[in-house]
Order: C-alpha cells, then structure tokens, then sequence
C-alpha cells in the first residue's frame, strides 16, 4: 500500500518511474523499459477508449501486462489523480501512514532506502515527511496544478523549473546551495527522475552522522 496515480488521461503518469498499479502499489515495474513509450496515455486508445493490448502484451511480462489490463478505464478522459491506497477512501491519514512505516513488507520504498530511514535516530514525524517526500505525497506546485488547485506548477523561488520534489529537495539553487553548505554532494552525472536512487546514494555513501543531516535537512526545507 501506498501513495499512487488512479489513471484518467495517463498523460501525468510515468510509465516506469510512477506507482500507478493498484495491485502493485509497492513497486516500480520491473519490465525492461521499452524506448518508445514513456507516460500512460501512450497506452491508451482513444476511439474507442481502451488499453491497446497488442502494445501492452509485447512491452511488458504477462504478469505486469494482465495488472495493466485489469484497470478500468473511464470513457470520459479526466485529470489523473494522486490517491492513497493505504485507505479505503484513498485519502491519507497519518494513522495510516505511520503503519505503513512501521510495517516494512508493505512499505513501497526499497528495501535498503527503508531500513537506513527507520535506523536514523530521530523524530518519527521527520521519517514520515522523508518518506512521503519519496512517495511524491507533498503539495508541491506541481502536484497542486495536476489537481488544478494551482495554476502556475513552477518554483516560487527561482521561477525556472517546476516545482516538483526533485526541484524542491535537490534541484533547486537555494536546496543546491543549503547541500553545498553541508558538503553533502553526489556524482554530477546522477539523474534521477525521483529521489529514490539519490536519497539510496546518500545513505549508501555516507555515515549515520550524515544520515541524521540530510533527513532533517529535507524536513526544513
């Protein structure tokens, strides 16, 4: 159970970086990554308005494929949305969240990231933040204008990119400049979509001095 994406349009939802199989909520697929196709609506046919399951069937394993087909697909297109597969309503609450955490065989974060998260000697209420931070459950202006309660998803700070979680922890010149600050770096080639690898990296390549820096510096960010 986690936070993930109930299909509309597909055209917000990344194919392989999003959680958006209800039956999957704690994986990334594992298909290999096909070059042509990258969001969800690329798997949708629109007349009629349909999976195309020729496409699905040759991209991914019969598993993941039969999961894809088994979501139903509405006929009038609408916004994709961010839910909450940890409740019944899908909307989340820090009850459920906090079991999630407690609980690692259901926690949609790899298995290393969580463990070195839950280890960290701090507030629990940081952990959580972190960990909702990798979800992408925050409202960031561009999580705002997906659900059209914005109308601007860039960065109130720098006004040049948009203000996604990457941007807001990591991208950003003022998150840039606070990391710099704490000689806290990583390989200038990294390039993650999210900030699952990048967060795995830190934690793989720094001691717990460190790990206790970089979660509580998340948190104030």
């Amino acid at each position: 159970m986690s936070m993930g994406w109930r299909i509309g349009k597909g055209q917000s939802v990344s194919i392989w970086n999003d959680f958006w199989l209800p039956s999957l909520p704690s994986k990334l697929l594992s298909s290999t990554l096909v070059p042509n196709i990258h969001r969800v609506a690329d798997l949708i046919l629109q007349s009629p308005r349909c999976w195309n399951e020729p496409l699905i069937r040759s991209s991914f394993d019969a598993n993941e494929a039969n999961r894809i087909l088994q979501i139903s697909l509405s006929m009038f297109p609408h916004e994709d949305v961010l839910v909450w597969f940890g409740e019944g309503s899908s909307i989340y609450s820090v009850r459920s969240g906090y079991k999630l955490l407690l609980n690692p065989t259901t926690s949609s974060i790899n298995g290393d990231i969580f463990n070195c998260l839950w280890c960290i000697a701090g507030p629990s209420m940081i952990k959580i933040l972190v960990w909702r931070f990798i979800n992408n459950f925050v409202h960031t202006f561009h999580n705002l204008a997906i659900k059209r309660v914005s109308s601007d998803p860039r960065c109130p700070r720098c006004s040049n990119g948009l203000e996604d979680i990457p941007h807001v922890s990591r991208d950003c010149f003022f998150p840039l400049q606070v990391w710099n600050n704490l000689r806290i770096s990583w390989p200038s080639g990294m390039n993650y979509e999210t900030i699952l690898g990048w967060l795995l990296w830190l934690f793989q390549n720094y001691d717990n001095i460190k790990h206790i820096l970089v979660v509580t510096t998340i948190w104030t960010l």
